[in-house]
């Protein structure tokens, strides 16, 4: 008897809908306070002196979330994408992902006004915690690099290359707001659910507007 598939778009509805309740769970915690101990225990393993070797590798790599790293490497994959094959979608959904992604956190910030573990201009640090903005644009930006990059790609080895170093900037990222306290562990947790319903909503677009054009 052979298995019955679910079809894709269930499939993606049902993990939308998995990361936006987690997004919500989280939203409802920080409301109530029932994920402070949480937040403040985690933050207490990963904090690490400042004089730390460590933590200057951490300062480093926090960097490659934010607007230095962000608006040229934008830039680079548009230049990429137009010389490639003219792709006019991917270059479009690129930038509603990354700068609708952007505005999308500005916006939840402003709304929920959750204060930061402590403020740094230095590490991009000012203005409200919640949900990680390095940690939802971040996620946003590399992944769906990742995927434009790949997807005229035919080695599995070069494929899985990619999308690792995309992943592993994506975690380090996140983990260096924590270290760094930028972020409290829950903001990092919901920036990652909401930047993946974003790149859900971008490719799916994508892949919807080239099915009409070719």
């Amino acid at each position: 008897m052979k298995k019955t598939k679910l079809p894709a778009l269930l499939v993606i509805s049902l993990v939308c809908i998995m990361l936006v309740s987690l997004f919500l769970y989280i939203l409802d915690g920080i409301n109530r306070g029932t994920l402070n101990n949480f937040d403040h225990t985690l933050q207490q393993y990963l904090t690490i002196s400042e004089h730390s070797v460590w933590h200057t590798v951490f300062f480093v790599i926090t960097k490659l979330g934010s607007k230095t790293t962000l608006i040229p490497g934008s830039i680079l994959l548009i230049i990429w994408l137009w010389i490639r094959n003219k792709d006019y979608p991917g270059m479009i959904m690129f930038l509603i992902g990354v700068a609708g992604g952007d505005q999308l956190n500005k916006w939840i910030k402003a709304l929920v006004e959750r204060e930061r573990p402590s403020i740094n201009k230095a590490i991009d640090a000012l203005g409200y915690s919640f949900p990680s903005g390095h940690a939802m644009i971040g996620i946003i930006f590399y992944m769906l690099i990742a995927y434009f990059i790949t997807s005229g790609l035919k080695g599995g080895v070069v494929k899985k290359l990619v999308w690792s170093t995309a992943a592993l900037l994506v975690l380090l990222i996140g983990l260096s707001r924590i270290i760094l306290l930028a972020h409290f562990p829950s903001d990092i947790i919901a920036g990652y659910a909401l930047g993946s319903v974003v790149i859900i909503f971008c490719l799916l677009l994508y892949k919807k507007w080239t099915a009409l054009i070719n």
